[in-house]
């Protein structure tokens, strides 16, 4: 019995001192270059992985891969440095610093394309010129984060180009870079970039969403400040944009392009100018960053379906017939931060039924809320000493307005049309500074009302 005992005790330490060296065990991984040539050992334990050397080069040849197992490490391994034939052209820069692509060996049934980082040991920094035009069977294309720049007409022509994934090394797109690209659905253009050519993205006629760096040709915003500018003609698909930098949205930047919906804009932007987004009828919704301090005359005339939109108290101006015709603008509040309300500025908004005037406001100009059929209410605050000729021609629905006897002027049938109107003045008799015929339709008066005190 004694001796089973001891033979059992003496099998246990055995099972014991193996599991105990087994799990101190290590392994040799051998990575290795196409060539036999040893470019690394890792001794790692069991069960931990190895770290991989940098990835080699071959010329005409892109590292693929690692053969072998390097990862949860169980053995000794070898892993060879897997390749696949370079099927790209490049130009060694003069200085022979760099290397430019130029384009594919072979044009043909070519879908998808690897732009390595380096080249016979030295950066790929660039896509030229026409380097990939007429490729009509690729789909996507992988871009390195060496490219500092993509070349004129780079993809002119690539009509089965589906994606593309431009990287923040990018700090330039040439004239035409993805003129005709059918298949282009969306594309997003890093904060990186600089400058964007003339009709970089022309005839992308499946483009759905835009994002770009800021609106028109350079960062800086000096020349060619229109979204038109890198399209030629914005294709009618396109609907979303988002704006990520840049100073300002320029005159007339998205004027006329009427199949945008939804657009954002970045707390960069310090203003909106003139016919910004006039005539975009098909404009939902809009949110002004609070950045902004001037909306431009007419920066939203005609943007017929836009039902909301709400003002930040960083803005001082809003701009000469701003938000005429918006047919579709149920309310609207203005911040305490704006001191005019330029003239037309709601000119036409034939749904506007209440707006909230902040005693900030020292004017309302001329034809301001003309033909706002459906406005009933308006509070006019004891800061506005001037009400331009016609502000209020039209406002049908409107019963009663209070005439502060801040109000040191008041133009020409400003009240004309209004003809469910009683006007309520705080002064006890016309001011020599109210325009002889100002209210011309003779809406009833109240002379020397007192407002009640809240």
């Amino acid at each position: 019995m004694k001796n089973i005992f001891k033979f059992l005790s003496l099998f246990f330490c055995i099972v014991l001192l193996i599991a105990i060296t087994g799990c101190k065990k290590k392994y040799t991984v051998t990575f290795m270059d196409y060539d036999g040539t040893v470019l690394k050992e890792d001794i790692v334990k069991k069960g931990e992985s190895a770290t991989a050397p940098i990835t080699p080069s071959r010329d005409g040849y892109i590292f693929t891969s690692w053969s072998g197992e390097y990862t949860n490490v169980l053995k000794d391994s070898i892993c060879i440095a897997q390749y696949r034939p370079d099927e790209l052209k490049y130009e060694l820069s003069k200085d022979k610093k760099f290397y430019l692509v130029t384009g594919l060996k072979s044009r043909f049934n070519k879908k998808n394309v690897i732009i390595p980082a380096s080249y016979n040991n030295l950066p790929v920094i660039g896509i030229s010129d026409c380097a990939f035009s007429d490729c009509i069977s690729l789909e996507s294309i992988e871009i390195p984060n060496s490219v500092t720049s993509i070349g004129k007409m780079a993809f002119v022509g690539c009509t089965s180009l589906e994606s593309i994934e431009i990287p923040n090394s990018v700090t330039s797109i040439g004239e035409s870079a993805f003129f005709g690209c059918t298949s282009l659905e969306s594309i997003e253009i890093p904060n990186s970039v600089t400058s964007i050519g003339d009709s970089a993205f022309r005839a992308c006629r499946s483009l759905v969403s835009i994002t770009i760096p800021f609106v028109g040709a350079t960062l800086d915003g000096t020349i060619n400040t229109h979204f038109n500018y890198i399209f030629g003609q914005v294709p009618s698909s396109l609907k979303e944009v988002t704006v990520t930098g840049g100073m300002s949205i320029g005159d007339s930047a998205f004027s006329g392009f009427t199949s945008l919906e939804s657009i954002k804009i970045p707390n960069s932007v310090t203003s909106i100018g003139e016919s910004a987004f006039k005539g975009c009828r098909n404009l939902v919704s809009i949110k002004i960053p609070n950045s902004v301090t001037s909306i431009g005359d007419s920066a939203f005339k005609g943007c017929t379906i836009l039902e909301s939109i709400e003002i930040p108290n960083s803005v001082t101006s809003i701009g000469e017939s701003a938000f005429s015709r918006c047919t579709s603008l149920e309310s609207i509040e203005i911040p305490n931060s704006v001191t005019s309300i330029g003239g037309r500025a709601f000119y036409g908004c034939t749904s506007l039924e209440s707006i909230v005037i902040p005693n900030s406001v020292t004017s309302i100009g001329e034809s301001a809320f003309y033909k706002c059929t459906s406005l009933e209410s308006i509070e006019i605050p004891n800061s506005v000493t001037s009400i331009g000729g016609w502000a209020f021609y039209g406002c049908t629905s409107l019963e009663s307005i209070e005439i502060p006897n801040s109000v040191t002027s008041i133009g020409g049938g400003a009240f004309s049309g209004c003809t469910s109107l009683t006007i309520y003045c705080e002064v006890t008799s016309k001011p020599d500074g109210w325009i002889t015929y100002w209210n011309d339709s003779n809406c009833p008066v109240i002379w020397g009302y007192e407002k009640e005190q809240e």
